[in-house]
C-alpha cells in the first residue's frame, strides 16, 4: 500500500507539474498556439518521464 500511495502521489505531482508547465509554455508562446496544441506537443515528454517511474516500481512490487 505504501508503494501504491507513493506511485499515486508521484502521478498526481507529475500531472500537476505538466499542467502548470503547459500553461507556462502557452503564455510564453502566446501566438496562435492554443492550449490543446501545446499540450499535445508536450504530452510525449511527460509520458517518457512518468512511465518509467510508474511501471518499474509496479513490476518490482508485483514480483
Amino acid at each position: 500500500m505504501i508503494n501504491n500511495k507513493k506511485i499515486l502521489y508521484l502521478l498526481a505531482f507529475m500531472f500537476l507539474l505538466s499542467f502548470i508547465y503547459t500553461f507556462f509554455v502557452n503564455e510564453l508562446l502566446a501566438n496562435s498556439n492554443s492550449l490543446g496544441e501545446t499540450f499535445i506537443i508536450l504530452l510525449p515528454i511527460y509520458y517518457i518521464i512518468v512511465f518509467p517511474f510508474v511501471f518499474f516500481p509496479v513490476k518490482k512490487c508485483s514480483n
